[in-house]
């Protein structure tokens, strides 16, 4: 142990003289870390928010009765519920948002309404109301002055409580009345202090009021109706329940709806996650460079350490500990990187998820740290170290003292040695395209062949290094002479070190492409879709959450009749759940919509599909067929009030506006399923010339209008493509990784390739060679390093964005995106391999034009 002690105490002084080369290390450590645990914090912190959001004021409830469409709960079934036996305890529950403005001059601020029955609610731990005089947010208050409040909510018209974080930004104290708009009016509400929320949902109410029910009801105009129903049921109470509940309503346990959005959101996180994973598979490459570079720069220190009676486990195990130490520094730096990373991704991530799955504004989410984060971490970053320290480290335990001692610490590349490399290479290329022919094969499969692909190229770019010097030799000879020919032949000779920096490089711009294509592609396979499916001018729904009713009958006659309109189609949608998953069903008028809107059909005729839904059929969006594996010409099994129904499949079409699925049905065959749903949303295309704003304006201005949400198709893109961009922001990091990685691998590569060569630098110094000569020589080494990384990436990269594509992303959406191989920044990599590789050999050819020629061929 002291020996091992005192071998650590000599590797201390070498790093504390290379203080900038230890810094990268950590760079290249934390920089790998801190993506991963930043995409795995945010990810969990999204799910326990919108988790919490969701099931805010369930408490013990063990079921819920709602409605899949989205349509009122009668409350009148509430009451008879409470005369079933198996039913231990029932509340009802109501849902609506509100705007507040305590000024002209302040914004208005969004609050979620919970209208809930404060005493069967209280049953099931729905909130406290907390102690006005208390510091504390979950300081409740007395049990006496517990009973005076919840009179005051049951008997004071607008009586309400406030969410502390409310009631603080809005500089409100109890007593104080406010007004708030709702899609029915202005209304004055009495805050009568604030509440504790139940233990660990405190972020999903702190933005939130609590109303009895009667009083949300009087507010938004939902009197004689519920969202839902919230029960604790007792042994055989769901099948009583199940007989008693009228057509369209369902009864489920408690926690589906969470345990379906998880559902949906994790193949959106896991492939997050795999990002992290690429990135660390980078850091590995990068701290092989690392190391690989400080064991030849130390190679004379530890050949003195073998001949004064250091053994080889001895310098090998040290080697290991020294760079286990620093992947652990690396790993508590890169989990503090990581938690700030969070923060700025959970702004993205769990917005995204919360618009596109949860269908409901941006949940509140934060980055919750625990000991599993900073042991993961740290763990991770030990790993990396001690895979990408291993190599060198038994390279530097085998080194002969006497070599090592007289500076010979590098030789070029054994035959055999490169012969294994490239067949062990090809053997993960073989492995990769059996992963990704598998056809059950599992989305983790499809990551494991992508991350084959990208081990398999990186231990072929010896041998690629090895064929491009070669072939670059005769041109760069006849172009530069002596010059050129040196270039081409040290970067042989050198196979050994240069081998790996082209390997790290190819990885990190491989896995940059790979992303930047699949991206680009998802991009453009989604602007073409927005481009066929949103075809109207405008888009007019009702106010949605917020307790205002359909579009009335009168009011689209009104709208059917202005000068500017061309034509006008109800869109009417009806959700039911399928299985464990919640699917749309979308009803379809095709005098209008369909003949219109250009369905995306995939491998087949749009207008046969059309005919096929004019018939009877359906079409079923990718997203639905895939998982469940239905095919045009199949049949669908769908649950409709009348009982279940087998459909026939007329075709699949593309739609990722519903992740779980969509349906399309003809409007009259939806009718007699579903019956003649009201009016919420209308499309509606203008006669030409007419200006959209206009429109716009003339529907606000009609009785009833006012109310109305209209959106312009521009509008819509907009805002469909500023949720896609947020969706993938944390690709951008990839191209910086890559840059970041391109420079340090040159610089390693390069420094040490210079001390393994600084006996034959002194002689051709000694012999007359120019320092312009020596320098011009190494610059061609860098360039040509760079470019077979880049060419041996352009390959890998197109192979991994066909594995991202058409295995990962099909396995884990079901969705099929057009491949844009064009798409993506081919020459951009190039000139950044190059320009990273010329910036990285400054360092080394300025220390090797300043040699000391003597002090170089000296042998003591």
């Amino acid at each position: 142990m002291t020996a091992l002690l005192s071998l650590l105490r000599v590797y201390f002084r070498y790093w504390r003289k290379h203080r900038l080369q230890a810094l990268l290390s950590l760079l290249g450590i934390s920089l790998g870390v801190a993506v991963f645990v930043a995409i795995r914090l945010a990810n969990q912190g999204a799910l326990v928010s919108f988790r919490a959001n969701i099931e805010a004021f369930a408490g013990r409830a063990t079921h819920r009765i709602f409605s899949p469409a989205g349509h009122p709960v009668p409350e009148h079934l509430f009451t008879e519920l409470l005369n079933v036996p198996a039913v231990e305890a029932a509340t009802p529950y109501l849902r609506g948002r509100l705007w507040i403005q305590r000024d002209s001059t302040a914004p208005l601020t969004s609050l979620t309404v919970h209208g809930i029955d404060v005493i069967s609610g209280a049953d099931f731990e729905a909130f406290e109301a907390a102690d006005p005089d208390s510091a504390s947010p979950e300081s409740a208050i007395p049990r006496k002055a517990m009973r005076s409040l919840t009179e005051r909510l049951l008997a004071e018209p607008g009586a309400v409580l406030l969410s502390r974080r409310a009631m603080h930004s809005l500089s409100l104290k109890p007593g104080d009345r406010l007004r708030a708009r709702t899609a029915d009016g202005v209304h004055t509400l009495t805050v009568l202090g604030s509440f504790a929320a139940p233990e660990g949902r405190e972020a999903a109410l702190a933005d939130a009021a609590v109303a009895d029910i009667a009083t949300f009801q009087e507010i938004f105009a939902r009197l004689g109706t519920l969202d839902e129903i919230r029960l604790r049921l007792g042994d055989g109470g769901k099948s009583a329940i199940e007989a008693l509940l009228p057509p369209g309503l369902t009864l489920e346990a408690a926690g589906r709806r969470g345990e379906r959005m998880e559902n949906m959101a994790a193949a959106f996180q896991l492939n997050l996650e795999a990002l992290g994973l690429f990135a660390l598979l980078v850091a590995v490459f990068l701290i092989f460079n690392a190391s690989t570079f400080s064991v030849v720069q130390r190679g004379t220190v530890l050949g003195f350490l073998r001949c004064i009676g250091a053994s080889r486990r001895a310098v090998f195990t040290t080697l290991l500990l020294e760079g286990l130490l620093l992947g652990a520094v690396g790993g508590v730096l890169g989990v503090l990187g990581g938690v700030w990373l969070a923060e700025v991704m959970l702004k993205t991530t769990s917005a995204t998820v919360a618009e596109v799955i949860l269908d409901w504004h941006s949940a509140t989410a934060a980055v919750q740290q625990d000991w599993e984060t900073w042991f993961t971490g740290v763990l991770l970053g030990m790993i990396v170290a001690g895979l990408g320290v291993l190599a060198p480290a038994l390279e530097g335990g085998r080194a002969s003292p006497l070599a090592a001692i007289r500076g010979s610490h590098g030789a070029p590349a054994h035959p055999i040695r490169l012969a294994l490399l490239s067949a062990m290479g090809l053997a993960c290329l073989a492995a990769a395209a059996v992963l990704a022919l598998d056809s059950q094969g599992s989305v983790l499969s499809g990551l494991a062949s992508a991350t084959a692909i990208a081990v398999g190229c990186a231990l072929l770019c010896p041998l690629a290094l090895l064929v491009l010097s070669w072939l670059a030799t005769p041109l760069l000879s006849r172009l530069l002479g002596a010059t050129g020919r040196m270039a081409g032949r040290n970067l042989r000779r050198s196979l050994s070190r240069s081998g790996v920096a082209a390997a790290s490089l190819m990885v990190a711009l491989a896995l940059a492409l790979a992303i930047d294509i699949t991206v680009r592609s998802f991009r453009q396979t989604f602007v073409v879709w927005m481009e066929q499916a949103v075809t109207g001018d405008l888009y007019v729904s009702a106010p949605k959450g917020d307790g205002g009713g359909p579009i009335s009958p009168m009011l689209l006659e009104r709208l059917r009749a202005q000068p500017w309109m061309a034509y006008l189609t109800e869109l009417r949608s009806r959700r039911v759940v399928l299985g464990t998953r919640e699917v749309r069903i979308l009803a379809v008028d095709l005098n209008t919509f369909g003949r219109r809107a250009r369905l995306p059909v995939l491998r087949a005729d749009p207008e046969q599909a059309l005919a096929g839904l004019e018939r009877g059929e359906v079409l079923v969006s990718e997203t639905l067929a895939y998982p469940l594996g239905l095919r045009q010409g199949g049949s669908l099994r769908l649950p409709t009030p009348l009982g279940a129904r087998d459909l026939r499949i007329a075709a699949v079409v593309q739609n990722y506006s519903f992740p779980s699925g969509v349906v399309y049905m003809e409007q009259a065959r939806f009718e007699t399923f579903f019956g003649r749903l009201p009016v919420r949303q209308i499309e509606v295309w203008l006669k030409p010339g007419t200006d959209a704003a206009y429109a716009r304006r003339a529907i606000g201005g009609l009785p009833g209008g006012g109310r109305l949400k209209v959106e312009l198709n521009a509008a819509i893109r907009e805002d469909a493509m500023r949720v896609f961009n947020r969706s993938f922001a944390i690709t951008d990091l990839m191209g910086s990784l890559a840059a970041f990685v391109a420079f340090i691998s040159v610089v390693s590569a390069l420094t040490a390739v210079l001390e393994e060569r600084l006996r034959t630098l002194g002689y051709l110094r000694a012999i007359g060679v120019p320092r312009g000569v020596l320098g011009l020589s190494m610059s061609l080494e860098a360039a040509l390093l760079a470019l077979t990384a880049t060419l041996m990436s352009w390959g890998a990269g197109l192979a991994m964005a066909i594995i991202l594509i058409f295995v990962v992303n099909r396995r884990s959406f079901g969705w099929t995106l057009q491949f844009h191989p064009e798409s993506g920044s081919y020459l951009f990599l190039l000139a950044l391999a190059i320009g990273a590789a010329l910036l990285g050999s400054i360092y080394p050819i300025l220390r090797a034009t300043r040699l000391s020629v003597a002090a170089t061929i000296r042998e003591e």
